[in-house]
């Protein structure tokens, strides 16, 4: 997206070439021209939805170098870098490639460490995820509970809530552990 810009292509493009890629290929891959008109379908969505990202993405790039020239620096910070990676969704190569075209290295360490940690962090995310959607299946089930008059749909219901209260216990078990303080060593 950013290079076709670079070149004044302001608009999706690269769907245009499924017509060819297809002729091309439907030897061997007879189903292509069959979705022909679904692969190329996704292929534009796909393109005008990273196109947004890119286009997000930049505008927050240029905020950032912006502060960083301002400041008379020569990189750009791993946890701008980071940022734009985790809460923007846009790509690390893109920030390094366009941080050298400014004149600017990116600080790649601080970068795979703030990564690092966000791993690190996930399954605490994950498990803390799980264990409020556990909790709501509790609060749905009691309310449809009180609401419901057959009997064998209260029974699922009943079956359903206790197996919701089992895996809360678990995933508290479970929160516990992870949110232990780690051995630095």
């Amino acid at each position: 997206a950013r290079h076709g810009k670079l070149l004044g292509v302001n608009r999706p493009f690269l769907y245009e070439v499924v017509d060819t890629v297809v002729h091309e290929n439907e030897g061997h891959y007879p189903e292509l021209r069959e979705r022909q008109a679904y692969i190329t379908k996704v292929i534009r969505v796909e393109e005008e939805n990273f196109s947004k990202t890119i286009d997000g993405g930049m505008k927050i790039f240029d905020q950032l170098l912006a502060e960083h020239k301002e400041k008379g620096e020569t990189t750009f910070s791993g946890a701008d870098a980071f940022k734009l990676y985790d809460t923007y969704g846009f790509p690390i190569d893109l920030t390094m490639e366009m941080a050298a075209d400014e004149g600017l290295s990116v600080d790649e360490g601080a970068f795979q460490k703030l990564m690092k940690e966000q791993s690190d962090l996930q399954p605490i995310v994950d498990t803390y995820t799980e264990y409020k959607k556990n909790k709501e299946t509790i609060q749905d089930s009691l309310s449809l509970l009180e609401e419901e008059k057959d009997e064998d749909m209260r029974e699922m219901l009943k079956e359903e809530l206790s197996d919701a209260k089992k895996r809360v216990e678990e995933l508290e078990k479970e929160l516990k552990i992870l949110l232990l303080p780690k051995d630095p060593n």
